[in-house]
């Protein structure tokens, strides 16, 4: 994840606000392994804002400190990652302490607004990373309506408010939408699933987002997505240049580590675990292929270990879910947790022998990546970003093939190299 703010004044990117540099806060969440190509595009963004800047010679460029966010290594990754924040750091103010660097940075006067209406709404994978990155930026203005607004509410909001209030500064929109009135905007695209597996959303969700999102992305300054395979969809579907993309990948919190011992204990106390069980992390999208998981595990009862139990864990309330399910819900050795409280999350994952995330559909897959930073073994799609995610760190399977899933739930219950 890319987060771009002009701050003080500058050309180029940032259209002529008046002043002397050309400075950048940028967060992310990636892989180390794409550190030096992120340093890269800082660069290369920040030597252009000097070549248009009119007098050069006057441009004052900032030095950039870089926290580590570390997190225990894991056993197991596919992608070795951790967070990382990059800030501004004047050369001059070096050895001043981290307080007084956030009110000199403060002070500056940011010209940066985040558009954090998406926020508002019901927590998903791409609400939770906006949040994670928000809480690592520190003070910026960020916009959002005064109370949670979706549908129609929300877009009109969106594109009419927004805009108005957001005048002046350069805007980053991290969650797939943006006014098209503001051309100085980051956008984060994390996927187009509305146009790859349209029968997934509701008919009116796809005509707007089809309709809406070829037009943004010619109109914002850069799109930021999260993967390679994200990067070739939305040129193909956008009909934007793959080379116009830039791909920041997801990271991990971190408190999806290695835990001891005792505080597995108290995590199996506290939820009332099985001493065996493998991880299912589902919620209430069908693209989480929670259905077709519980039939190759109901399946499955007769060849795996007696003592091994499903857990199914995540944001399982609304009634429509469950509904189509049936007796799948109530299977044998399955153990329904529903949502799980962030303290207990997770520990869950560590003390688990498998977790098991076989979607149809992923732009990335942040849990791949968080259980594997708990050391715990992973089965996942050998499709859409997942693969790309995981690498050969996995167990790999066809998620659209019921025999697939339970070959490859077997082999994790019953391979100890695994």
């Amino acid at each position: 994840m890319l987060l771009i703010a002009p701050i003080g004044a500058t050309r180029g990117l940032s259209n002529g606000i008046p002043g002397d540099c050309f400075q950048f806060i940028v967060i992310c969440l990636i892989a180390r392994d794409g550190l030096q190509h992120h340093c890269r595009f800082l660069h290369l963004l920040s030597m252009q804002s000097c070549r248009e800047t009119r007098s050069p010679q006057k441009t004052n460029c900032r030095a950039l400190s870089i926290r580590f966010f570390l997190c225990p290594p894991p056993r197991r990754v596919g992608i070795n990652s951790m967070p990382v924040e990059f800030s501004t750091l004047s050369a001059d103010r070096k050895g001043k302490a981290p307080s007084e660097q956030m009110s000199m940075r403060q002070s500056f006067g940011l010209s940066l607004a985040v558009n954090t209406r998406a926020a508002g709404l019901s927590m998903g994978g791409q609400q939770r990373v906006t949040t994670e990155i928000l809480q690592r930026l520190g003070p910026v203005e960020s916009i959002a309506p005064s109370r949670s607004l979706a549908g129609i509410k929300g877009h009109a909001w969106e594109q009419f408010v927004l805009p108005w209030r957001a005048r002046g500064k350069f805007l980053w929109s991290p969650s797939a939408t943006g006014p098209l009135a503001v051309r100085r905007q980051i956008l984060t695209l994390h996927d187009v699933a509305f146009l790859d597996i349209p029968e997934f959303f509701a008919p009116k969700f796809v005509r707007f987002y089809s309709t809406l999102m070829p037009r943004l992305v010619r109109r914002v300054a850069k799109v930021v997505t999260v993967s390679e395979f994200s990067r070739k969809r939305i040129a193909a579907t956008l009909g934007i240049e793959a080379d116009q993309i830039e791909v920041i990948s997801n990271g991990v919190c971190e408190q999806f580590h290695l835990y001891e011992p005792e505080d597995i204990a108290a995590v199996r106390a506290a939820l009332d675990l099985p001493q065996r069980y493998f991880v299912l992390q589902a919620t209430s999208d069908r693209r989480k292929n929670l259905p077709k998981v519980l039939q190759a595990w109901n399946d499955l009862q007769g060849e795996l270990p007696e003592d091994l139990w499903l857990v199914v864990a995540g944001n399982l309330a609304r009634e429509h879910v469950f509904g189509s399910l049936g007796s799948l819900s109530a299977g044998p050795r399955t153990r329904i947790l529903g949502f799980v409280d962030e303290q207990y999350f997770a520990p869950l994952i560590a003390a688990a022998e498998g977790f098991l995330f076989p979607s149809l559909y992923e732009g990335f897959g942040i849990p791949i990546l968080e259980a594997m930073g708990c050391g715990t073994p992973v089965l996942t799609s050998a499709a859409t970003a997942t693969q790309e995610v995981a690498g050969d760190a996995a167990l790999l399977v066809d998620p659209a093939s019921l025999r697939s899933i339970a070959e490859g739930i077997r082999e994790l219950a019953t391979d100890a190299d695994l």
